[in-house]
């Protein structure tokens, strides 16, 4: 009774603390970080393993057993799952929850490194730690009818490139892409012309195409270190690459070979409402809010979908946003709901009250 002594008899006082406590909670209300789920850190890895053509028999003996073995030599280990498929495998790893995220993940890549080796060629291990700000954001994915995924692809990066600019953006992942390699096509009766052999020119370029430190300069009380620059950066320069000389004549890559850019055949084919898709899955940094930096990536998304052929598209897969919202919708329902039935059960209190006294 004392506090509402205090509150009667000093309106003034009682009005300012009330704007205080008001003030504090709109202040939360627009800074608190929103996700759809609390952000926590658990200590454990998920590997996403690819074998093309490998049947599930195979790819558990060949691949997931000696990865498990290795990892089960990790102290504090609570779980290990594995989910086999055609091609297609998933070890989730999960450690103690008093033990370090980062160092286990360490350990884990650690372990994994070891194995490489012994793994057939042509298997893709790809690391994905536990964590909420692992949860994407907005999924967005081109799409065409006609168009190749190369040029979808192509745009798809230049996406990318913006997007991670972005303040609150950690990272930006592209899926249904195609890798494109580098081919020297190489003309064997050039090369015999020239007394040169394939392996020749392989050496030679992979030789230029390295970045050397050469040591350092000292003036006076200072010292530059030097470096040797000779990692390409465009076709030209492979093609202006000095094989030898003949006659005083230097023989350059494009006298005897043709280079050029190549997109391997994909190992999977990405579709999307009916369509053939390449995605971009947008993840946050940790600890941001994900409403501002989703209403980012959608001006950037809008201003780039105004520039696109008329023969893809870009569209929204996944909008965290949407559900963040609809809970946030409900919470404050729920609230003006609990308020109006407590100030219902006051009113009628005060009213009512007397008659019973």
């Amino acid at each position: 009774m004392l506090i509402s002594r205090i509150s009667i008899h000093n309106p003034q006082f009682t009005g300012v603390v009330f704007l205080l406590l008001l003030s504090l909670g709109l202040l939360s209300y627009f800074t608190m970080p929103r996700y759809e789920s609390p952000q926590v850190k658990v200590p454990g890895v998920n590997l996403i393993i690819t074998y093309p053509g490998a049947s599930p028999e195979d790819l558990e003996d060949l691949v997931v057993d000696p990865i498990e073995e290795a990892v089960y030599e990790i102290d504090n280990l609570t779980k290990l799952t594995s989910d086999i498929r055609d091609g297609f495998a998933t070890i989730r790893i999960e450690f103690a929850l008093s033990e370090d995220k980062v160092e286990k993940n360490n350990e884990v890549q650690q372990k994994i490194s070891r194995v490489q080796s012994r793994l057939p060629e042509g298997v893709n291990i790809r690391s994905i730690e536990f964590s909420v700000s692992n949860v994407q954001i907005v999924q967005l994915a081109f799409l065409s009818k006609t168009a190749g995924y190369e040029r979808m692809q192509a745009l798809a990066e230049d996406l990318e490139e913006e997007i991670e600019r972005l303040r609150g953006v950690k990272e930006v992942d592209l899926e249904g892409t195609v890798e494109k390699r580098l081919v020297v096509d190489l003309d064997f009766q050039k090369l015999a012309r020239y007394g040169l052999s394939a392996s020749q020119v392989a050496d030679i370029i992979r030789a230029n195409n390295r970045n050397i430190p050469a040591g350092s300069v000292r003036l006076g009380q200072q010292a530059f270190n030097l470096q040797s620059t000779h990692a390409y950066r465009s076709l030209e320069e492979i093609n202006y690459t000095i094989l030898k000389s003949v006659q005083n004549q230097p023989v350059y890559v494009r006298d005897v070979a043709e280079v050029y850019f190549r997109y391997q055949d994909p190992e999977y084919i990405a579709r999307a409402f009916g369509q053939k898709a390449v995605f971009l899955s947008i993840y946050p940094k940790e600890d941001v809010n994900a409403l501002p930096t989703i209403e980012a990536v959608k001006a950037v998304v809008a201003r780039f979908r105004a520039q696109l052929p008329a023969d893809i598209t870009l569209k929204t897969v996944f909008d965290q946003s949407v559900s963040i919202n609809n809970k946030v919708d409900l919470l404050f329902g729920n609230l003006w709901q609990g308020i109006l039935v407590v100030g219902v059960f006051i009113l009628l209190f005060l009213i009512c009250g007397p008659l019973f006294w």
